[in-house]
């Protein structure tokens, strides 16, 4: 089939040996440092939030080349295989029938045999769960707990135990541990969303009055879940001692208001005021985890990737018509007799008349070239036309639909600053989803689902970026004497790895897609909040798993469908550089070029 075939099997196969190392050394780290054997998820680090941000961002970088690369190789061999051959347009021909040349084509499967059409829907198939590699885990939770008595009974010490979970013995000994924090420090602190190395909070208040033998709750602490719901503010308990709603309740407002801070317990109301907290820090526990399962999966994909690779570059088919010069060296050597006197009709001019030329193929109406009404010589040129004629209307709407489509979501009115405050990636109470019944598994792939999106826009705007490009490439054979670009070259022909999209242009394309993706995988991710006890132990019932979203990365993510949308419009305002007939990927306006 050619070299760039064989190049593209030969790089999925790299990357297909990438995948296995990284997957067998990921489940080793998960059994012998943390004993997790589970198919669904395995934590491969636990300890620093930093590091564990750090290797996610590393991760995603790498799993977005790695998918890319695999993706354009599959573009290019799918693009190989619904390419038609001689015998194929003549067929078609035949038929008043005409096929595509040069670009990615649904409808040549049509007079394509069976072993190409299940070698290009494997690929296809095969390209959806390309992105969904790993889970990641970013966000963990942190308790805070009343003040201590001063006197205590046997009974109180028993019901302060198996509400703390510690006993007093302990409590008092681990007091010169604890940071002595002001007020103002102690906001600073713990008015801030899942803090994750924060445990132990002690209010020291001046009011001597308080009650010695019984516990008295202020608030639940951070909790991550309360029945079934995330709360909307994860220090809504410092919220309430201020009176203030959790709907407005921000670090700046809870500063300002330091003179009113007052311990309330609920039963019975009291207030006592705060004079300065106790506070003792965790070790952080933020893990790295990753689902076996995908990881299978995307290895099944990239083996029967590289296998549909290997038996496309293995074809006998001969002359295929991978590009158009393929298409216009044949057809100068061998002229079709079913397009003679109509050298300067374009794919438009096919579509017009009594019995105009068709796109598809039907079997039931078979029309005989001798029958057919030819066309008449055209004498006149049309005037120089843009790229964008080179284009069906529908593919400019369905290409540039999935584009602008969400930048309506830029919209609303919220403030630059306030989306950047929320992070890239990072869990907030007020970007997580409430979803019920979620799982490992389920969250991932729902997390991923938008990659699919961002994958059906590369092939789109691959696909509408080449026909533009082709019907250039044919209009210059017009204006300036160039050598034919073959796959094949003899004499003085010329060759190429691309096929109709030079590197300049597939390059950068690569890159703003893999960029894209990167953009997206911050946007919708997923998530696990795993709680933490007063001794530092996971609370595996409360676990919370659901999706968070990031508007900063939603926001860029627009902001760059906006610029490629703007950039292949643009392209698309150029004008041709002859006024040649635009024939495009028309194999029957090639050919008549060439009488």
């Amino acid at each position: 089939m050619g070299t760039g075939v064989l190049i593209c099997t030969y790089a999925a196969f790299g990357i297909l040996l990438v995948n296995v190392i990284l997957t067998i050394v990921a489940a080793a780290v998960a059994v012998a440092r943390h004993d997790q054997r589970t198919m669904s998820s395995a934590t491969i680090y636990k300890g620093s939030c930093d590091r564990t941000k750090a290797w996610t961002t590393g991760l995603h970088l790498l799993i977005n080349v790695l998918s890319t690369i695999v993706l354009g190789a599959s573009s290019y061999c799918m693009q190989c295989l619904t390419s038609p051959s001689r015998v194929d347009v003549d067929r078609a021909h035949g038929q008043r029938v005409w096929l595509d040349i040069g670009v990615a084509s649904v409808r040549n499967l049509a007079w394509a045999d069976w072993p190409r059409r299940t070698l290009w829907l494997v690929l296809l198939v095969t390209s959806i769960p390309i992105h969904l590699m790993y889970a990641i885990v970013l966000a963990s939770a942190n308790f805070d707990f009343d003040r201590p008595p001063a006197h205590y009974n046997s009974s109180f010490e028993e019901c302060f135990e198996s509400n703390t979970a510690m006993s007093m013995s302990t409590f008092y000994a681990d007091l010169p541990s604890f940071d002595n924090l002001t007020r103002e420090e102690c906001i600073r602190r713990y008015a801030m969303d899942f803090p994750t190395d924060l445990g132990t909070l002690i209010l020291v208040t001046s009011n001597l009055t308080a009650a010695n033998q019984r516990l008295q709750w202020i608030y639940w602490g951070n909790s991550v879940a309360n029945d079934g719901q995330i709360m909307t503010s994860n220090y809504d308990w410092l919220c309430a001692q201020f009176g203030v709603l959790s709907s407005s309740c921000t670090p700046p407002k809870l500063l300002s208001a330091l003179d009113q801070w007052a311990a309330s317990p609920l039963v019975p109301w009291a207030e006592y005021p705060v004079e300065y907290c106790l506070s003792r820090k965790l070790t952080e526990q933020c893990e790295l985890q990753f689902s076996p399962a995908i990881c299978l999966a995307v290895i099944v994909c990239n083996v029967f990737k590289v296998l549909c690779m290997l038996l496309t570059a293995r074809s006998d088919r001969t002359e295929i018509f991978l590009t158009v010069g393929d298409a216009v060296a044949s057809f100068l050597t061998q002229p079709d007799p079913s397009t003679e006197r109509m050298c300067l009709t374009s794919r438009l001019n096919l579509t017009q008349g009594a019995q105009p030329w068709r796109s598809r193929r039907e079997g039931y109406l078979q029309i005989a070239v001798k029958d057919a009404s030819r066309p008449q010589a055209r004498a006149a040129l049309p005037p120089r036309q843009r790229w964008m004629r080179a284009v069906h209307p529908s593919q400019w709407i369905m290409t540039i639909g999935v584009y602008v489509k969400p930048l309506l979501c830029l919209c609303h009115s919220t403030t630059f600053s306030a989306l950047w405050q929320l992070g890239f990636g990072s869990a907030t109470p007020y970007t997580i989803f409430s979803l019920p019944h979620s799982n490992v598994v389920s969250m991932s792939l729902l997390a991923n689902t938008p990659q699919i999106a961002v994958s059906i826009g590369y092939f789109l705007y691959n696909n509408l970026l080449t026909h533009m490009l082709l019907a250039a490439e044919h209009d210059d054979y017009a204006s300036q004497r160039k050598a034919l670009r073959v796959s094949w070259p003899q004499g003085s022909q010329r060759s190429s790895y691309y096929l109709s999209l030079p590197y300049r242009y597939s390059i950068p394309l690569m890159i703003a897609s893999m960029l894209l993706h990167w953009l997206v995988s911050g946007s919708l991710f997923y998530v696990a909040i795993n709680p933490i006890d007063m001794l530092g132990n996971t609370v595996h019932a409360n676990q919370v798993i659901t999706c968070g979203y990031g508007p900063i990365a939603i926001v860029f993510a627009l902001i760059l469908g906006g610029v490629m949308t703007s950039t292949v419009v643009g392209l698309g305002m150029r004008r041709f550089a002859s006024q040649m007939p635009i024939a495009g990927s028309c194999s029957a306006a090639v050919s008549a070029a060439c009488h």
